[in-house]
């Protein structure tokens, strides 16, 4: 995936995914309320239905929960439509307070702080509840939560709405009417540090072969699994 933002400054703050909402405008009109999907001192990237350009100059009234609404300057540098029709914009944020950019910077140092001291939940995208149920056992035997998404549409709308953070995930070969590994490949776009693990009772000869060279997914967990075995897809 592209960077959040563009620019040295932009870069050089750490970036988290927070759950929050942006109310954008121009000089102008109000264009929407987007979610936003990565934030930091310098930048954000939020998705939404409205359009806007790239070097468009916007306000942002910045929404997060137990904080007054935080305003700030900023300019659109990148726009993207993505394979599952959502739109993303990135945006530079400009002129920032002293005081706004100390506490965006507490806020996302406290959230990745927070993420290293307990192991990310386990995304598990499957249509079977009742495998969902089985993985989300065997996995809080091992130590990790799971959380279980039963359709495409559920696992990207959680994704971008900031519901999940995560280190991995499990997508089953056949997910609803999408083939495993094609979404796997949007993963790997939309989640480039995401451990991905392809799941499979059937998986026919060099399936996985072109899954893993072409980096759509990390490893195989074959079902029925056993403990160790999913331990070792975990891992390796």
């Amino acid at each position: 995936m592209n960077k959040a933002y563009s620019g040295a400054d932009a870069r050089r703050h750490p970036r988290a995914e927070l759950a929050a909402t942006a109310v954008v405008l121009t000089a102008t009109r109000y264009v929407g309320t987007y979610l936003v999907r990565n934030l930091s001192a310098g930048g954000a990237l939020f998705v939404g239905d409205a359009l806007l350009a790239v070097g468009e100059r916007i306000r942002i009234l910045l929404r997060i929960a137990g904080l007054p609404p935080i305003s700030l300057e900023a300019e659109i540098v990148r726009t993207e439509h993505r394979e599952f029709g959502e739109r993303f914009f990135a945006a530079v944020f400009r002129s920032v307070p002293a005081p706004v950019e100390d506490t965006l910077q507490r806020l996302v140092t406290r959230h990745l702080e927070n993420q290293r001291e307990s192991p990310s939940p386990v995304f598990v995208l499957d249509d079977s509840h009742e495998m969902c149920v089985a993985l989300g056992r065997d996995l809080l035997t091992l130590g990790r939560q799971a959380v279980t998404a039963t359709t495409p549409l559920d696992a990207i709308t959680r994704l971008h709405a900031g519901q999940v953070s995560m280190d991995t995930v499990i997508v089953d070969a056949r997910f609803g009417q999408a083939d495993g590994i094609d979404f796997l490949s949007f993963l790997a776009d939309d989640q480039p540090l995401v451990r991905r693990i392809l799941m499979s009772s059937d998986f026919h000869s060099g399936q996985l072969d072109l899954a893993q060279a072409s980096t759509r997914a990390h490893a195989l967990l074959v079902k029925p699994w056993d403990q160790e075995t999913l331990a070792v897809a975990l891992a390796t």
